[in-house]
């Protein structure tokens, strides 16, 4: 038992079939009218640009990659020079060793 028969070029495996119970309906689906639209927060591409910046400098800095990291905040800071941008900035030149920049 469960090995394969070959039957014509056709092999079968003696195995249980699964079956699968179907979605209901969409009108068995109870709809609240009171219900309210969640509001979505929509991000600027600024802020999309900073967060993408911020995660690419922490993850060089994770896998010491100072160089790297430096010059993409110091492309942060000219993007957009936020207090955020800053900081990672001085991270950066702190964990590089050149403090005095």
């Amino acid at each position: 038992m469960g090995a394969p028969s070959i039957n014509g070029g056709n092999a079968t495996m003696n195995h249980p079939v699964k079956t699968f119970q179907q979605a209901p309906p969409s009108s068995s689906i109870r709809k609240d009218k009171n219900a309210k639209p969640i509001p979505v927060y929509q991000v600027s591409e600024e802020e999309e640009v900073e967060r993408t910046y911020a995660s690419l400098i922490q993850q060089y800095l994770s896998v010491l990659c100072h160089d790297n990291a430096t010059f993409l905040a110091e492309r942060m800071v000219s993007f957009r020079p936020s207090p955020k941008a800053i900081y990672l900035l001085a991270m950066c030149h702190y964990r590089n060793g050149s403090v005095k920049r």
